[in-house]
């Protein structure tokens, strides 16, 4: 699974589990978003859409925008089945998400509440804990690809000795290691 698909999973449950959205559709889309992989790396989140084709604004409650938008091919919806008609069948290549939050944010390093007075300070919060995010996804991928190879370099020596037994258990280890 690549980074940008785990990390805009992440950032869009996060948003979901910290925020209620002011209109259901929102709360669907974004559902609709976290099943499918493929628009999940479609996605791109920004904060603010004025300018941007194929956008989607979701408000939680609290904030200053508008509760729901969404503008596929140059055209607004407001019915989720056609919206998801759409995302599901001939969904654009790019996918601009505002996921707009009232002025209180929770850092999502420490967990401490922050004063934030604008969407586009919660926006560059938002960058950093995805930065973090990123760094904490390559290196688990480091790990994976180092913990591999001496399982790699463990199943050679195995297959060198002839030990069936303690080759049948590093594969296993490997598969389960390489399957995650």
């Amino acid at each position: 699974m690549n980074v940008k698909i785990l990390q805009n999973r992440r950032l869009i449950s996060k948003y979901l589990r910290d925020y209620c959205p002011k209109d259901f559709r929102g709360q669907r889309v974004l559902e609709l978003l976290l099943s499918c992989d493929f628009l999940l790396d479609r996605v791109q989140l920004v904060e603010n859409i004025r300018y941007m084709p194929n956008a989607i604004l979701v408000s939680a409650e609290g904030s200053q925008t508008f509760p729901f938008l969404c503008r596929l091919y140059d055209r607004y919806y407001d019915n989720i089945d056609e919206i998801r008609a759409i995302l599901l069948n001939n969904p654009p290549e790019q996918i601009f998400l505002w996921l707009s939050v009232d002025k209180e944010l929770t850092c999502g390093l420490c967990g401490e509440n922050l004063l934030v007075t604008s969407d586009a300070q919660a926006f560059v919060l938002l960058k950093r804990f995805t930065r973090v995010l990123q760094e904490e996804l390559e290196a688990e991928a480091l790990r994976k690809e180092r913990v591999k190879h001496e399982l790699m370099c463990r199943i050679d020596k195995a297959l060198s000795a002839g030990d069936r037994e303690l080759f049948g258990k590093l594969a296993e280890k490997y598969k389960k290691v390489a399957g995650d």
